[in-house]
């Protein structure tokens, strides 16, 4: 009787012979033991680690993989970049004034947009409707980060004045 591997609560997903092949699946537990992991978008066969950016097939090692992927040097050195990252919500605080909100917002727009690889010519469009979308909101109003000024808060012309002002005020 040949010996099968198996993850605890699976159910064989496919047979191939005589053997019945088990796949291990992503478990709600893992998140609160691995505080980077989430679930795939890829599957039930898939852990994603969010540091790396990358989703890792658990189908065969279920959490040992998850263990062994935590181990490797590029893992490591993700976490620690991370760590040392400041978020910008960090320098916003909860009681900021409406300017403050206002540049808050332009940056993080303006990151959403080189981060997803668009166009700055959106930016004139989308600062024109955001008024609109958002007529009650006094932030939405003053919101003017147009392609000039998008393009320069992005290539860091702008960003260190904005750190600067949010800092000290």
């Amino acid at each position: 009787m040949a010996s099968k591997k198996r993850c605890l609560g699976d159910s064989p997903t496919r047979k191939t012979g005589k053997q019945t092949k088990y796949m291990c699946k992503f478990k709600r537990e893992w998140p609160s033991e691995f505080e980077y992991i989430t679930q795939s978008s890829k599957g039930q066969e898939y852990a994603r680690c969010g540091p790396c950016r990358l989703d890792l097939n658990i189908g065969r090692g279920g959490r040992n993989d998850v263990t062994k992927h935590a181990a490797t040097e590029a893992h490591r050195r993700n976490m620690l970049a991370l760590q040392s990252t400041s978020k910008l919500s960090m320098f916003i605080p909860n009681g900021a004034n409406e300017m403050e909100k206002v540049i808050y917002a332009e940056t993080k727009f303006a990151m959403f947009v080189a981060k997803s690889n668009l166009p700055f010519s959106i930016c004139d469009e989308f600062s024109k409707m955001v008024g609109d979308m958002f007529p009650d909101s006094k932030v939405a109003k003053k919101y003017g980060a147009g392609k000039t000024k998008t393009t320069q808060i992005v290539k860091g012309k702008i960003r260190c004045f904005v750190l600067l002002y949010l800092f000290w005020h």
